[in-house]
């Protein structure tokens, strides 16, 4: 977060329209870690809702990354600028993507999270299917 700041710091002066898109993007990345190390303690402590509150991470950080791409694009800023940060947006897009498409299905399928998460057949979201109790 500092690094891209610090980065995007040196053209505030010749672009004044950065400093707020880049007060954004730090606000929304601290907002974004914040959720990521409540999931991920949530978790390791084996609460009731940690799945499903991995899920509303997945869910923000794909959004942030899409807006992050996004973003520079519709601001007013130089086309150079403008693609550069796209750029960079669009390698953690795709980087978020295929941690996603790798953790979403094994919080979905997998039985381990289902023996682990949900102590009853009621607690089951109804997408989940409920592995056999024998």
């Amino acid at each position: 977060i500092l690094r891209d700041y610090h980065y995007l710091s040196s053209y505030f002066d010749q672009i004044p329209s950065l400093s707020i898109l880049a007060i954004i993007k730090g606000l929304s990345s601290i907002g974004l870690v914040a959720l990521a190390v409540y999931a991920g303690v949530s978790l390791y402590r084996m609460k009731a809702a940690a799945v499903t509150t991995t899920m509303v991470y997945l869910g923000a950080l794909l959004g942030y990354n899409v807006i992050a791409w996004v973003l520079p694009l519709v601001w007013t800023l130089p086309h150079q600028v403008a693609y550069e940060l796209a750029y960079q947006a669009t390698i953690q897009l795709l980087a978020s993507l295929v941690f996603i498409a790798a953790v979403h299905p094994y919080l979905t399928k997998s039985k381990r999270v289902k023996i682990t998460y949900y102590k009853s057949r009621a607690a089951f979201p109804l997408h989940m299917s409920c592995p056999s109790w024998n």
